[in-house]
C-alpha cells in the first residue's frame, strides 16, 4: 500500500522537526491498523439450489466464482462483521446443469458499504432424466387452456353421441316390440 501523510502545524523541538516523527508514527499506525483481508473465499460453501428433471439428485451446491479481498481495519472479525447477501436468479434449476454454471451473485457488505459482488456458480454437473423431461413436457402440453377446452368439448360430444345412439336404439327396440 502507498500512503501520503500531511502533517501541519508541527513545531521544532530541540532542533528536531516534529512533523517527521508524527508522519512516521501515522504511517506506522496505518500499516498496522489496516490491511488487505480476504472477505470471501473461492472455496466457500454457500448452500444448495434445487434441481428438477434429474433422477440422480435433487440439488446442486453453489460457491463463489472467485475470492474477494478488501482493504479494511485489521482487527475486524470477518465471520461477524462481514455480511454475505446471496441472490439467486431462480429458486431452482432445471437439469441439465453444467459445472460452473452461473446461478446468481453474492454481495459482500461491511457496515453500510458494499465491498463487491461475485458470481455464484454450481460445483457439479447434473444430467437430465429423459423420462422426467418427457413427463414434464406432457404435463405442460396437457395443462394448456386450448387442450383442456378441447378435451371438455370431446367428452361432451361423446356423451351426446352415446345419448343419441341409446335413444335411437331404444326407439328401434320399442318399435320392434310393438310389431310383434
Amino acid at each position: 500500500q502507498s500512503y501520503i501523510c500531511v502533517v501541519m502545524g508541527a513545531e521544532e523541538q530541540n532542533k528536531r522537526i516534529r512533523s517527521y516523527e508524527i508522519a512516521s508514527d501515522l504511517i506506522d499506525w496505518a500499516f498496522e491498523a489496516y490491511s488487505e483481508i480476504k472477505v470471501l473465499g473461492e472455496s466457500s460453501y454457500l448452500g444448495e439450489v434445487a434441481v428438477t428433471l434429474s433422477q440422480d439428485t435433487d440439488h446442486v451446491t453453489i460457491k463463489p466464482a472467485g475470492s474477494l479481498t478488501a482493504f479494511l481495519p485489521s482487527d475486524i472479525d470477518v465471520s461477524k462483521d462481514i455480511e454475505l447477501l446471496p441472490k439467486l436468479n431462480a429458486p431452482s434449476l432445471e437439469a441439465p446443469v453444467v459445472e460452473g454454471q452461473v446461478v446468481g451473485f453474492i454481495s459482500v457488505k461491511y457496515g453500510d458499504e458494499v465491498l463487491g459482488t461475485v458470481d455464484l456458480i454450481t460445483t457439479d454437473k447434473v444430467e437430465r432424466s429423459e423420462f422426467l423431461y418427457t413427463l414434464q413436457q406432457l404435463k405442460s402440453f396437457t395443462s394448456q387452456r386450448w387442450f383442456i377446452a378441447s378435451m371438455i368439448v370431446l367428452v361432451l360430444l361423446t356423451v351426446a353421441y352415446i345419448f343419441v345412439v341409446a335413444s335411437v336404439r331404444g326407439r328401434h327396440g320399442h318399435r320392434r316390440r310393438r310389431r310383434r
